[in-house]
């Protein structure tokens, strides 16, 4: 090449390893360069020390390794695969190249302060890097448990194979555990003592280690040399440097990540990818802040480990973006105001239909006005929580819509329930009104509240004003509160405001615009928050409400000829209930639906592409806990999506997604943490229970005055900002 000359050596790595190499290419330059003759061999054949190594008994080391891997439950990854940028379907003929790399340099003065930690603390370099690579992916699996794999020379265990040419080396797993107090000392200590115990371990292969666990032990390795080959081959010839001679290694393994770090005056740190797993600028980002971690070692060494900061400029800036969800919405207004201007606006187009029955928006608002006068002369106010017991119906809605314009916020009473369960509810929620059917109603006879029975005939509101009441709640008081479930212990109730859900609806109704021509089906179970959108969404954007029979939610037949019949646009529905809705061959004939909303539960892959093979429809996967109101991200499923799962996307305006650690801290793109959110939609908290509400309802560190709340899903960012849901 020009004036130079490039040789390409290429080799397996099943004929020489790492320190083999070197001894070779020394040889031969040795007669290329200087005419030399093969020296005299000192060390024994490969093949004598692979017979040799066939014959020890490695049964007791198994034995060790089997309790060692025990300790893994779960692969330390970095679960930073980018789906479209695998290389997909590979042409035949074709080689497929999968390793790439990428390298970073410390300088001097950094290297060397590293080289003083390893020395103050007694370990070796080796040591540090191994140290700094378990912290990172402790920080991205979140396992207290990590292993990544390390390679072993193995030419101790037979004699007289030190300078043996052939692969000699072994691969095992070096296991550290890092827990929230380990400080940095302690994890140096810790590399070392498991560096020291795999000389003793490192006969077993790592085929048998594995053969031990059926989980992957790791998915990357970490390798540590003193030096490059460049520099190596220049100590052994220091004639060839003032020729020019130049030296490079490019090697791949089996493993999605090797990191190879040399120990020269500047530290080396060369990352080895695999790009069907990693993009580039993934596995750039990950050396970026494996150095900001050795960075910060020497300076932190009684620090706890997991405080050392690792996220990069970068980083910071794309959670910060992801985040920037600002919407000026005028969120100063309660969901009854934003009724009320909408029957300014139609008075008179269908507002609900339930059987035979139909309401304009006038007519409901009228029926809505003379309950809520009738709740409010009998204390019903600002922050008093309602119970309502009643089954789908039109006065169910109009039990609802009174008590929030009568100032209160509602607290659905599954009618399903039974009587020990509604009378706890009832006395939790501390309600001094109760409002039922009178099918329902001698299930509230006894305690200390008032019972309104809203289908009473002889009702005593139906000579009240049907003018609007005045409006008396503000923004920052309660809409409704919902229990949830007690599947995990006593039911709580979780308590939202009215600003939080009219972002919610003020969100639904910019992303999916509702009109005169859209209705919408209202199926879901009212003890569930997703009903609540159902409840309010129609009657503030001028859509029409259709009210499902009682218990026709369940019924895929019915579903299917009541949208046909209603000409029904928009519904909801949680995944598993989808799945037997689309079973139902009367499907095909809702033409009529524009949009179907998912949420509840995980979406699967399979069920959405059953969904897009039956229905030409708009499909969206939502998130969110009855501890915030309703849905808090949004995914538009797509039926040419690559991705092998259904995101839950990204948060929806004036909210914030975060993954985080236990310590509330950050995680970058990829990494598995708990989900948290923040901003306007983020509830109030849990009504008594105060000590619970303080451990989950958490200050927000980025939102001065502002809470976090603390889902216990497991969830990581996606590259490009959607969020996956992982439990």
């Amino acid at each position: 090449v020009g004036e130079s000359v490039r040789i390409l050596w290429s080799f397996h790595h099943a004929i020489l390893d790492g320190r083999s190499f070197p001894l070779v290419l020394d040889r031969v330059l040795g007669e290329y360069v200087g005419g030399e003759s093969l020296p005299e061999e000192t060390s024994i054949a490969f093949a004598q020390y692979a017979h040799a190594l066939s014959n020890l008994d490695t049964r007791p080391v198994l034995d060790v390794w089997g309790s060692r891997v025990g300790a893994i439950e779960d692969t330390s990854t970095f679960a930073l695969s980018s789906p479209e940028e695998a290389s997909g379907e590979q042409e035949e003929g074709t080689a497929r190249i999968t390793g790439e790399h990428c390298e970073l340099h410390l300088d001097e003065a950094a290297s060397m302060r590293l080289v003083e930690l390893a020395d103050r603390s007694g370990v070796s370099l080796n040591n540090v890097i191994q140290a700094a690579w378990a912290l990172l992916l402790h920080h991205y699996s979140q396992n207290e448990t990590v292993a990544f794999g390390s390679t072993r020379a193995c030419r101790h265990l037979i004699d007289s194979a030190t300078d043996t040419i052939g692969l000699l080396i072994n691969t095992v797993p070096f296991i550290l555990e890092i827990g929230p107090g380990t400080t940095v000392r302690e994890l140096l200590e810790s590399a070392a003592t498991e560096q020291r115990a795999l000389r003793d371990l490192e006969a077993a292969s790592f085929a048998d280690i594995q053969g031990l666990s059926d989980t992957a032990l790791f998915d990357s390795i970490v390798m540590f040399d003193s030096a490059t080959l460049n520099t190596r081959m220049m100590e052994r010839r220091p004639e060839l440097d003032a020729q020019g001679w130049e030296f490079a290694y490019t090697g791949q393994t089996n493993f999605a990540l090797t990191l190879l770090a040399y120990g020269e005056p500047e530290l080396l740190l060369r990352l080895e990818y695999d790009r069907t797993k990693y993009a580039g600028d993934d596995a750039g980002r990950l050396l970026e802040q494996l150095f900001l971690l050795l960075r910060a070692l020497p300076e932190s060494i009684d620090a706890p480990a997991v405080s050392l900061p690792y996220l990069t400029a970068q980083d910071h800036e794309r959670l910060a973006s992801w985040n920037d969800t600002g919407n000026d919405w005028d969120l100063e207004v309660t969901l009854m105001e934003l009724l009320e201007a909408q029957v300014e606006r139609t008075p008179d187009a269908p507002a609900i239909a339930f059987r035979d029955e139909q309401l304009t928006f006038d007519q409901f608002n009228r029926r809505v006005n003379q309950f809520a006068h009738y709740l409010r002369a009998n204390g019903v106010g600002p922050d008093l929580l309602v119970g309502v017991c009643a089954e789908r119906s039109i006065e169910m809605e109009v039990a609802i819509h009174a008590i929030m314009k009568a100032g209160g916020a509602f607290v659905p009473l599954d009618p399903e329930l039974p009587d020990e369960r509604l009378a706890f509810m009832v006395k939790d929620a501390q309600c001094s009104v109760v409002v039922s059917q009178s099918a329902q109603a001698s299930r509230f006879a006894s305690g200390d509240f008032m019972t309104v029975v809203v289908d009473d005939p002889d009702a005593p509101w139906s000579d009240l004003p049907e003018s609007n009441p005045e409006i008396v709640t503000r923004p920052d008081q309660l809409a409704y509160a919902l229990f949830t479930s007690g599947s995990t212990g006593t039911p709580k109730c979780a308590m939202n405001e009215h600003r939080g859900i009219v972002n919610r609806v003020l969100w639904m109704q910019d992303a999916f615009p509702l009109d005169k021509t859209d209705t919408i089906l209202q199926k879901t179970p009212f003890s569930f928050d997703v009903s609540v959108w159902e409840h309010v969404w129609s009657m503030m954007t001028g859509a029409r409400l259709v009210m499902a029979e009682p218990g026709g939610h369940k019924d895929p037949v019915y579903l299917a000829e009541t949208i046909v019949s209603e000409n029904v646009t928009t519904i909801h529905f949680v995944p598993s209930m989808l799945q037997l809705f689309i079973e139902e061959p009367r499907v095909a004939n809702c033409t009529s639906l524009r949009r179907i909303i998912a949420s509840g539960e995980a979406l699967h892959r399979d069920l959405q592409d059953r969904l897009f093979s039956i229905l030409d429809v708009e499909f969206h996967n939502l998130y969110g806990p009855t501890e915030a109101a309703i849905d808090v991200t949004w995914w538009a499923c797509d039926a040419n999506s690559e991705l092998a799962t259904v995101p839950i996307g990204k948060a929806i305006a004036n909210t914030q997604i975060h993954v985080l650690d236990p310590q509330l801290r950050p995680l970058p793109p990829g990494a598995t943490g708990e989900l948290h959110i923040g901003g306007v939609q983020v509830g109030r908290g849990y009504l008594n229970r105060d000590e619970l509400s303080a451990e989950k309802f958490v200050a927000d560190p980025s939102r001065p005055g502002g809470n976090l709340y603390k889902t216990g899903d497991l969830a990581r960012f996606m590259p490009d900002g959607n969020v996956e849901y992982l439990g």
